[in-house]
């Protein structure tokens, strides 16, 4: 554990220097008595602290002519330092994670930081009123933040701060998040090769401005054709999916663990009736339609592939949300895309999203690429720079990931071995979990991989490269059911007679059969 300092010298910490920014405001002060069962995630497991106790510290900067407020939080636990950084990612807007986040990290022994990323968002799916003028001009400055300055200027200001509180640098520095949090650690990856030593980076948003437009498409499909159906006709929908392709796997669990096999056509369906709330809706042909065009992607008016869609067995709900008020239906945006459109593509927050079509999408899709993509891309397969230092990065997508396709990241990871030298090589520094079953970050009907930090600290520090990642939940029975999440390509495969709710009763193999 790393040394202990003294008790006054928390309120004693001079700011430290951040090169083109200027410091504004500093503060340092312990925190005594955070006592809580700190729930964790993927990444960081549960655990328990009834007297944590941490140097908590607030940074807020700003750059020289950019008009802009970049907000950092520490927290740097008084005792037991494991003598490591850990950065926390955020989610959607948000750049940053929240004081229980903190805590769970600081009672892990971590010294953790986050940054609001110059405040972009107001939560996940708010965009910041500020951020579009009333001139109709986007705040590029706070955009830049957002994308990757200030998540290189919180490697910096956390490691600068640790190092003086403890007397001594960390002496592995570790990024951690999912979604947006994912995406901000492959832009450390490809921008900051050197910042962190090891990166957990889980769901990610790569190729912000293909996938966040492409959030869109669901309801720019039933706008089109101004035809919404029901959450029952589209769950009923799913339903014949999984009843279809559940058991590709040799394994009947209600989980679609082999979906790029899954062969399904909606249209087969069409006349057989979904039961919503005890009446029978008959699916037409429009929903049929809908949904198939939901799972194959966004395409060019003459059908050319532009985007992949969602994977056979995820739910549709999040992005195809209806409404239905007697005769009357109509869309329900997801937030998070409607703010995208309105606010950075169209620069008119009032406007009308219902009047996009299909074919207006391709153009969406360039304006987004040629207005953001050199900010927040983050689509560069070349890595060799973070290989180069030693860097180790880990990734695990649910392949019943109902906002960010798992689709996306096997398009990066399949750009990376192109560039990086094949799979071998690629395998050596970065890794790709696919989890059946699981749903953006966790949560879904599949067993979600734990303590994933543990396996890139081992990874990173012993030299000890994982080929599973050790995955559990429960039931609806309450049963628990484990597997280990196999190192992509591999799958794990049934052996055919043991329990198939345990781990041991699968392999990794090449393919399920």
């Amino acid at each position: 554990m790393g040394s202990v300092p003294s008790t006054s010298s928390c309120s004693k910490l001079d700011a430290p220097q951040v090169p083109g920014a200027v410091i504004t405001s500093f503060v340092a002060a312990e925190l005594h008595g955070i006592s809580n069962s700190f729930v964790g995630d993927s990444i960081n497991g549960p655990v328990a602290a009834s007297d944590l106790r941490v140097c908590d510290i607030n940074v807020t900067l700003t750059h020289p002519g950019l008009d802009d407020e970049v907000n950092f939080q520490l927290w740097l636990p008084l005792t037991s330092w494991n003598g490591r950084f850990q950065a926390l990612g955020g989610g959607g807007y948000a750049a940053g994670a929240s004081e229980e986040e903190l805590g769970n990290a600081a009672a892990h022994g971590f010294a953790v930081g986050t940054t609001d990323g110059g405040g972009l968002g107001e939560d996940q799916v708010t965009v910041s009123p500020d951020i579009l003028s009333p001139e109709g001009e986007i705040d590029l400055g706070t955009f830049s933040d957002f994308s990757a300055r200030a998540l290189h200027e919180l490697a910096i200001v956390g490691k600068a701060a640790s190092a003086s509180f403890y007397g001594k640098a960390p002496h592995h520095s570790y990024w951690t998040g999912c979604s947006t949090g994912g995406r901000q650690g492959y832009m450390m990856a490809q921008r900051y090769p050197e910042d962190f030593d090891g990166i957990v980076a889980h769901a990610p948003a790569l190729r912000w401005p293909s996938v966040v437009t492409s959030l869109q498409w669901p309801q720019i499909v039933m706008d089109t054709y101004q035809h919404y159906p029901r959450a029952c006709e589209f769950q009923y929908l799913l339903n014949e999916t999984i009843a279809a392709c559940d058991e590709l796997d040799g394994v009947k669990d209600g989980v679609v663990a082999d979906p790029f096999n899954c062969q399904f056509h909606p249209q087969t369906l069409v006349g057989h009736s979904a039961n919503c709330n005890g009446q029978n809706i008959p699916i037409s042909h429009n929903t049929a339609d809908i949904f198939q065009h939901i799972y194959d992607g966004p395409v060019s008016p003459t059908g050319k592939p532009l985007e992949p869609g969602l994977t056979w067995g995820t739910t549709p709900a999040y992005l195809a949300g209806t409404l239905s008020l007697g005769d009357v239906s109509g869309g329900m945006d997801f937030p998070l895309s409607a703010a995208w459109f309105s606010i950075f593509l169209e620069k008119n927050k009032s406007f009308n999203l219902s009047s996009i079509t299909t074919d207006d999408f391709p153009n969406y899709l360039s304006q987004a690429w040629a207005e953001y993509g050199g900010l927040i891309g983050t689509s560069n397969p070349d890595l060799s720079p973070f290989r180069n230092h030693g860097g180790k990065l880990l990734t695990w997508h649910g392949l019943a990931d109902g906002l960010l396709t798992a689709k996306n990241t096997l398009i990066y990871r399949d750009q990376v071995e192109r560039v990086m030298g094949g799979p071998d090589t690629t395998n050596a520094f970065y890794r790709l979990f696919l989890a059946p079953g699981v749903d953006h970050c966790g949560g879904g009907n599949g067993p979600v991989p734990t303590n994933t930090l543990d396996a890139l600290v081992a990874w990173v520090e012993k030299g000890k490269a994982p080929d599973v990642l050790h995955a559990e939940y429960k039931d609806s029975s309450d049963a628990t059911v484990t597997r280990n999440i196999c190192r992509y390509p591999l799958v794990a495969r049934y052996d055919g007679k043991g329990d198939p709710n345990k781990a041991s009763s699968y392999s990794c193999q090449s393919s399920f059969v």
